[in-house]
């Protein structure tokens, strides 16, 4: 994993993890980032409509009467820049080991 904006992946659950990147704390869901903390302690929240999953590890990451904003999923996808290809990359290189 690069060192810079790039801080240690924290598994939540099975296909749900957190990463800190540029100081807000990302939510990914099955390598999508559907919801962030970020630094004004607003969580953000990602407009589309995912799997019944996805929506599960978005509400226990989103704390009940939690100030929280929705936006268009293209919002998240720029402010993580470019950790999917970084992920996929990742999980690519492990998978040639089994």
């Amino acid at each position: 994993m690069p060192i810079g904006i790039y801080k240690q992946i924290e598994v939540v659950m099975k296909n749900c993890f957190t990463q800190n990147i540029r100081g807000a704390e990302v939510l990914f869901s099955y390598g999508t980032p559907v919801a962030l903390l970020d630094t004004d302690g607003v969580y953000v929240v990602t407009e589309e409509k995912f799997s019944s999953t996805t929506s599960k590890h978005i509400s226990q990451f989103v704390p009940k009467r939690a100030e929280q904003i929705s936006v268009p999923q293209e919002m998240l996808e720029e402010k993580c820049g470019n950790f999917r290809t970084v992920y996929r990359q990742t999980v690519d290189r492990f998978k040639t080991f089994y």
